[in-house]
Parts: structure tokens; sequence; C-alpha cells
């Protein structure tokens, strides 16, 4: 008996030290089950009020990246209800992740729990703003979790179903998000619903964003801000084994609207600028650790542009991105479609501004129709343009653009018939070179029109320098009336280009130009960034014959050469130059000029012509009336080109013009003659029977307007005395005829030594020339004094004319061409 009691007391002493002993037992032993799960009870304080109810008062996990604080938490057997006051969650995030990874699905073993009541779990983690509260319960198999979102969910036969709910406007609250998508996240409810049985997660959102973007700010304007609507359901299913997921967007169109952009586009293509633009993603985009892949990207505008752009197959690993696209636009008369690929070969590497080293890309087949369009005061007609293009930082840039147009209208200018071909080409975008073909059907402007052109050039880039070389030909070009057949220019030119400042080009550019006729004739023009040097070196004036004729009246030149020079700057709009005429002979309508020799030199700054004075000098001018040794003074005078002391060898006497200024302005020069034969004069009617001695001077003013010329109050007289003969004159013997009254005053006439012989001379613009003559002499057959007066009227241009002499010139002069 003694013993019995002894042992119960022993055991109630133990109890009774276990009992005070209990929260360090236990928690040595719970350690020792949870050490392989890294988690450690840190601490416990319970109480066992009955065999059917357990009060834990506290209890403390640590786990690898969160501390667990649990509080006041009641289990009732009976009830199967546990009820929790409080549970404290510390999230830590880890320094490192585990490469652990799932080899099969997750099968969950969960026994019947009781029901779960959590008053409040307040969660706390570096990646929150602030700590978070929320509430549980869970009553099998459901579990409902109440706080920022709502989850509901259940668990049957291996099958994770439920239905979560959510707020984006109170995650921006809650998690620090990237710079500017807090303001602009959207704030319409989330409602997702998701199924996952182990291994995949299937879950169907349905969303409804509104939110904005600003892409330009600026003080003066509105930003430029895209606002973005996305209205749907989104399709997310995700394997945790593969680590692959499958995002569906096909039911989730994103429209994006521009407001305050245009200014940032060209003012000829803010008309274009889409009011709005639709994404649509109609297949699954599928995503894995390492990559994403997306089958087709439709972007959309209807208004008032419709285009659609395909993207097509991308692919991306994180490092590149690649995909196909095309293109289809239409504005009314306007027409695009293309077709490409698009590929970034590092992706790291956008943010150090080295895209051409990361790009490649195609263009195939890219085709703009235009069928008329307007840009201020240019109209084109019927435009085409078609591109090919691809680079790729191993073999760089290749490039082939051809251009079509109909017609080209504009104030000054217009063509018909345009076409251009551009091959360009390029190692690394900054050596660049390439051949451009221009042909066009017809090119017009107010001083020029060509037909048939074509040009076609050279060029290279080496980053610095820009080299041109080509040559310009055109079937005919027709200037001011002047056709010029078969034209040609050979050009040179290179300048230092700054891609940043390309206005400074001309500055630096020297170019060199030069100009052919099939005759052989040639001229050059050299460009010194503002200098301008335009050379005729010396040849023969015949080669020009073909542009001379067609002038009005004619010109035909015949030996003879020609050498001129001209410089002009640009900036300054100073000229200066030289004109050579070398022993030159030329035809001008029926005219006839032989040996004319001249060196001018001028001028011309602010507007004003300066001519050194110099000496023209022509051998002989046949114009019916043999003029010899004709020279005179040319100089200018206010810019005006005036000809001074024209004189020269006139029927065996001479004549000079004192003044003539080659201007439409009215003015009057003193036309003087001296010593004239007056049987060389009298040669001019072409009269047999009719002889005359004698010599006379005159002085004949020119009243000079508008190119016409008119003679008022000149006078001829003899020099000395001079004799008369008529004999055998059927125009005289008529005379005496019909008015038999003079017959004896005539006869006189017949044999007449003359002491004075004077006319008063006029001339009307139109040629109509009248001589009103008075004669005094004496007969000495009959010994008796003559005192006549006659006047005579007479086209001189009529007269001239009617010498037929034109033949003759053009003769000789075809005759000396065809001899050299």
């Amino acid at each position: 008996m003694k013993k019995t009691l002894t042992g119960i007391a022993l055991l109630l002493l133990l109890l009774t030290a276990i009992w005070f002993a209990r929260n360090p037992i236990l928690m040595g032993l719970a350690n020792l089950y949870l050490k392989p799960g890294t988690i450690t009870l840190q601490c416990i304080d319970f109480d066992v009020d009955s065999l059917n109810k357990l009060a834990v008062h506290k209890l403390c996990l640590s786990l690898p990246n969160a501390d667990i604080t649990l509080q006041q938490a009641n289990w009732d057997l009976s009830e199967k209800s546990l009820n929790i006051d409080s549970v404290t969650v510390i999230h830590q995030q880890q320094r490192s992740a585990s490469s652990d990874r799932l080899t099969q699905p997750l099968k969950w073993q969960i026994p019947d729990l009781p029901a779960i009541n959590i008053n409040n779990i307040q969660l706390s983690s570096p990646l929150l703003k602030t700590p978070v509260n929320l509430s549980l319960e869970y009553h099998q198999p459901q579990l409902r979790l109440s706080g920022p979102v709502v989850l509901e969910a259940k668990l049957e036969n291996n099958l994770l179903s439920g239905t979560l709910k959510w707020h984006p406007a109170e995650l921006a609250s809650l998690a620090d998000l990237p710079a500017n998508l807090e303001q602009n996240i959207g704030h319409n409810p989330v409602q997702t619903d998701w199924t996952f049985d182990g291994q995949t997660l299937d879950s169907q959102h349905q969303l409804s964003v509104e939110s904005s973007v600003i892409l330009a700010e600026s003080d003066a304007e509105p930003p430029c801000t895209v606002q973005i609507e996305a209205s749907g359901n989104l399709g997310l299913r995700a394997d945790i084994l593969s680590q692959q997921a499958m995002v569906d967007l096909s039911a989730l169109p994103v429209s994006l609207f521009a407001q305050g952009c245009s200014r940032l586009l060209p003012e000829s293509l803010t008309k274009w600028q889409p009011d709005k633009l639709i994404l649509q993603i109609p297949e699954p985009v599928n995503l894995g650790p390492q990559s994403i892949a997306a089958p087709e990207i439709n972007i959309r505008s209807e208004s008032p542009l419709t285009a659609v752009l395909t993207l097509k197959d991308i692919a991306s690993d994180f490092q590149q991105l690649s995909a196909a696209y095309r293109l289809r636009a239409e504005n009314g008369s306007v027409q695009w479609q293309g077709e490409g690929n698009l590929k970034i070969n590092d992706l790291t590497a956008l943010k150090t501004n080295t895209l051409p080293d990361n790009l490649s890309f195609s263009a195939t087949n890219h085709r703009l129709v235009i069928e008329q369009l307007r840009y201020n005061d240019i109209t084109l007609s019927a435009l085409q343009v078609h591109l090919n293009a691809s680079y790729n930082p191993d073999q760089g840039l290749d490039t082939d653009i051809s251009m079509t147009l109909d017609a080209l209208t504009q104030r000054m200018f217009g063509g018909e018939k345009l076409q251009l071909k551009l091959s360009l080409s390029s190692a690394d975008l900054m050596f660049l070179q390439g051949e451009m073909d221009i042909t066009a059907d017809k090119l017009t402007s107010e001083a020029l029109q060509l037909a048939g052109l074509r040009h076609k050039n050279s060029f290279d880039y080496d980053g610095n320098i820009l080299a041109l070389e080509g040559i310009s030909s055109a079937k005919l070009a027709l200037v001011q009336g002047t056709e010029i057949k078969q034209p040609e220019l050979n050009h040179q030119f290179h300048t230092a280009l700054d891609l940043s400042q390309p206005a400074t080009a001309l500055d630096k550019s020297v170019s060199s130009h030069t100009f052919t006729l099939p005759s052989g004739f040639s001229a050059k023009l050299s460009q010194r960034q503002h200098q301008l040097d335009f050379r005729i070196p010396e040849q023969s004036v015949k080669l020009l014959n073909n542009l001379l004729q067609q002038q009005n009246p004619p010109l035909q030149a015949g030996q003879g050469k020609l050498s001129a020079n001209l410089q002009y700057q640009s900036d300054s709009g100073q000229s200066t130059g030289n004109l050579t005429i070398n022993d030159m002979e030329i035809a001008y309508g029926k005219y006839l000029a032989k040996g004319v020799n001249l060196i001018l030199d001028g001028k011309q700054s602010s507007g004003k012509l300066q001519i050194t004075p110099a000496t023209l000098n022509i051998d002989s001018l046949q114009t019916g009336v043999d003029i010899l040794a004709v020279s005179a003074l040319i100089k200018s005078q206010e810019s005006n080109v005036v000809i001074e002391e024209l004189k020269g060898q006139l029927f065996d006497g001479q004549f000079k013009l004192d003044k003539l200024m080659l201007t439409d302005e009215p003015q009057r020069s003193l036309l003087t003659l001296n010593n004239l034969d007056m049987a060389r004069i009298l040669e001019l009617q072409q009269e047999t029977g009719i002889d005359v001695q004698g010599r006379v001077s005159g002085n004949i003013p020119l009243h000079i307007h508008n190119r016409q010329v008119e003679i008022r109050n000149g006078s001829l007289f003899n020099l000395d005395q001079g004799k008369l003969h008529i004999t055998d004159n059927a125009a005289f013997a008529a005379l005496k005829q019909s008015q038999p009254q003079l017959e004896p005053v005539l006869s006189l006439l017949q044999n007449l030594e003359f002491t004075e012989l004077n006319s008063d001379v006029s001339m009307q613009p139109n040629g109509l020339l009248f001589l009103d003559m008075q004669i005094k002499g004496r007969n000495p057959d009959e010994k008796q004094d003559v005192n006549f007066n006659y006047t005579h009227e007479e086209n001189i241009f009529t007269l001239l004319r009617a010498l037929r002499l034109g033949e003759e010139i053009q003769d000789k002069l075809e005759q000396g061409i065809n001899e050299d």
C-alpha cells in the first residue's frame, strides 16, 4: 500500500512537472518534426479547458521568408470548429531564389478539417505600402478570404476552383507600381473565375479598363495624351510543371484615342491622324520562362484613315524579338500596302541608343498609290511609289525605290509622265552609296520646256563628304521659243554634309557641269560655294547655227570664233564677265556682216550694269548697200548698253551716228552723212539712162522709240558742182509725154550742171521716205539757168527688199560655210 501511494505521488508529481513545462516540451518536440521544412516554432502558450476544448493564447512560427504570430485560437472538438482572433504575418524578401522545380502535379491530401474562422489576418511585406487586413472563413470544402480582395474557393476531387474579385485602384493604394501607372490605372472592379487541378491553372478575367498615358508635354500647348479603353474577357492558362502559360486576349479589344498629338505630326499628315486605334489579338499568346510568342496582332483604324497593321509570328526570348508584318491603308484616293519582317537582336541594348546595331528589317512590295495629292500649290496626279528595302547589322542597308507620276502641276512649273528610280545601299548607315535615274516625257516652266528628259547619277556619302556624278539629257529643250535639240549636261558635285545641319551644305559645295550639243558646241558651269563660273571656251560660231537660225529674223553664222566667261557671286548678287568675238561672219535676216571683232568686259553690282568701254569693228555690212569699215564704242550708262561713235564708209563717203542706247525708252540720235557719191546712191534705183556726178552730205535726226525709227527735219546738200545726164530713160520719156506742158522744163534736166542741190528729209516709222528737193543749175546746151523743185516719196524698206540681195547674201554665206 505504501509503495502504491508512493508511485501515485511520483506520477502526480511528474504530471505536474510536465504540465508546468508543457510549452518548452511541446516546442522541442514540434521543432524536431518541423526542422526538415525549415520551420521553427518560436513560442507557444496554450491551455486545455477540457478534453474537447483547447485554447492557444499565442503561437509563433518562423519560416525562411515570413514570421507568423497567432493569438487567441480556440479549438472545440465537439463543434468541430477553430476560431482565431488574429494572425500576424510579416513577410521578408528572400535573398536568393530556390532553383527547385516541380516535377509532378500537386496532390492535396487535406484531412477532414473543422470550420475555421480567422477574424483578422494582418499581412506586412516590403512589397506593400501599408499592412493589409484580411479575414478568413472555411467550411469544408469552401474557403472565403475577405479584404481588399475577395477570394472564394473550393476543393473537390483534387480540383481547386473559385472566384477572385479585386479593384485595380485598391491595388494601387497597397503596392508600389511603376511610374505614371498608378495615376492611369483603371478604376473598374475585376472578377476572375479560375480552376487549378494541381498542374494547370485556368482563369477568366472580366475587365473594364479606362486609362491614359502622356506621350509628350508642352508648356504652351495641352499634352499629347493617349486614352486607353479595354472591356471584355482575358483568359489565362498556366502549367506549373512546364512553366508555360497561354494568354487569350481575343475577347478583349483595346481602343486607343489620341488627344493633342497633331502638333507632333508634319502638317501634311495631320488630316490623316486616326480618330481611334483598335488593338486586337485574335489568337492566344504563349508564355514561357524564356520566351513569348504571339501568332498574330492586329492594329486597326477606321476614320479618317482606314488601315490595318498585322503583326505575324511575334516571338521573343527576352533577348531577341522578331515579327513579320503586313500593312494596308486607305484614305479616299490614297492606298498603301506592303509587308516585311522585323527583328531586334538585343533587347537589353535598346536603352543604350544602339538601335541600328540591333535592328534588322525588310520591306517587301510596299506600294503607295495616290490618285491626286495637293500640297500648297503643288498637285500630283496618279502617283505610285514602290519600295523594297532590307537592313541588318551584318550586311547593311539595301533600298530600291521607284516612283511614277502622270502629271505634276504648280503655278510656275509642270511635268508629265515622270519616273524616278533610286537604289541606295550602306554597310553601316554612315557610308552610303546609290544610283538615281529620273525620266520625264515633258517638263515645263515659264522660261524652259523639256521633252524626253533623262537624268542619271551615282552618289556616295562617307559620313562627311557627299559626292555625285551624273548626266542629264533631253530630246528637245525649248528656251524662250528657241529649240535646242539633244542637249546634254555632265555633272560633278561634292560637299561637306553635316546631317544635323543640312542647310550648310551649299556653303561647302563644289560642282562642275559641262553642257554639250550634237554640233560639238560646249560650255561649262563651275560652282564653288557661293561663286558660279560660266565659261564658253573659244570655238567656231557655226556650232550654234541650229539655234541662231530659229531667231526672228533668223541668224546664220559663217567663219569666226566666240568665247565668253561669266562669274556670279550668289550671296552678294555681283557678277563679272567678258565676251570675245573674233573675225565672225554672220547673216541677220537678209543682211550680212563680215569680220566682226569685239572684246567686251563688264560687271553688275547692286542691280547696276557697268561695261568697260570697248570697240566693235565690222569689216563690212551687206544690207543692199555696202557699208564698210564699221566701228563703234560700246559702254554702259545707268545700267543701259550704249553705242557711241558708230561710224563707217557708205557710198564712198562716211557716216557717223553719235549715240544709240539699247533700250525701248524714247531717244534721239544724229546721223551725219559726209561726202557721199550721188552716183552710188542713184544705183539703188536700178534705173538705166540716168547718170549723175557729185557728192552730198547731210544731217539726219533719228527719233527712236520701241525699236522704230522716225526722221524729222533732216537735210541733204551738195558739196560742190555736179552733173546730171538723162538719155534713153523710159520713165523720164513717159513723164514728158504724160505732161507736155512741162516738157520744156524737163528737157533742161537732160543735161544739167547744178550748183546747188538741197533736200529736206523725213521718214515715218513704217519706212515711208519723203524728199523735198531743190535743184539749181544751168543747161550748157541751151545756155539756160534751171531752178527745179522736186518731191519724191518712196518706202525705203520696200526699196531695199526690192533689191533682192537676200538670196545672194544667203548663197555667199552657205558657200563660205561649205568651204570651211
